[in-house]
């Protein structure tokens, strides 16, 4: 049975999801965080017009058996697929499939086009999204980066207060540091990574410093098109990831999905 996801439903979620990575990136994404069914339940909880997640399931009347789960891009348009997984005793059956026809067609968000990011080594799944029609867009490079204290002054976090209460809660946060150069958020995953998108963070000696004056024993997990040129630092590329883009009438007629949504 293929149906939108329940508050109930988080424990099993969580632990179908954690079960599809492997151990070495599952602390580095937020379903290796420690409270993460609690935020996914809360998250569940809100009415569909005020989220910008969907969550569907496949439900074999015991437990989750798949989930796929989206993230609601207004401005462009885009339906994107954070996640979809399916429990290992029933793949090969049909079931991602079933679940990702069931879910665009359910949906009520206007979206004209569906994208997401594979890693580069689940080649198995990467197939399957081209025998949808999906296209290669770019890639991602993932790297750990160890870095001390430079020269210079320290910026400030604006909204650490509610940074701490929500790592308190979730085990995971978002901050704001912000220097003389410019605002860069930068996500708190776990007990041992900063998180960031931007890689001219590296540039700005007043970020560095107080990202390392709040939380010295961090490492720096940047995802990036591009890696920069770290001055004394230590820099392990360890993954890359490949964005994957689809029309929406494409992929629906790729799915069978007849008419409209």
């Amino acid at each position: 049975m293929f149906r939108r996801a329940r508050v109930r439903d988080a424990t099993d979620i969580v632990a179908l999801i954690q079960s599809s990575f492997e151990l070495y990136h599952l602390d580095k994404i937020i379903y290796g965080c420690r409270g993460v069914v609690l935020f996914l339940e809360r998250q569940l909880a809100l009415r569909q017009e005020l989220s910008d997640v969907s969550v569907y399931v496949a439900h074999d009347g015991t437990k989750v058996i798949a989930v796929a789960q989206f993230k609601k891009i207004r401005a462009s348009g885009i339906y994107y697929l954070d996640y979809i997984c399916t429990d290992s005793r029933f793949r090969g059956g049909g079931v991602g499939a079933g679940l990702l026809r069931y879910a665009l067609s359910s949906e009520s968000f206007d979206y004209s086009q569906v994208a997401l990011d594979v890693f580069e080594h689940n080649t198995s799944a990467a197939l399957w999204y081209k025998s949808l029609g999906f296209e290669e867009r770019f890639e991602k490079k993932w790297a750990k980066i160890e870095i001390y204290s430079q020269e210079g002054g320290a910026g400030y976090i604006a909204n650490l207060p509610q940074a701490i209460a929500s790592f308190e809660s979730y085990g995971f946060a978002q901050l704001t540091v912000s220097t003389d150069a410019k605002n860069y958020q930068v996500g708190l995953l776990g007990d041992g990574y900063y998180r960031l998108g931007d890689n001219q963070v590296f540039s700005d000696t007043q970020a560095i410093n107080a990202l390392l004056e709040f939380d010295p024993h961090r490492e720096f997990l940047l995802i990036v098109d591009e890696m920069p040129i770290v001055e004394a630092a230590a820099v392990n590329q360890f993954a890359k990831t490949i964005n994957m883009l689809i029309d929406a009438k494409r992929l629906r007629t790729s799915l069978g999905i007849q008419n409209g949504h």
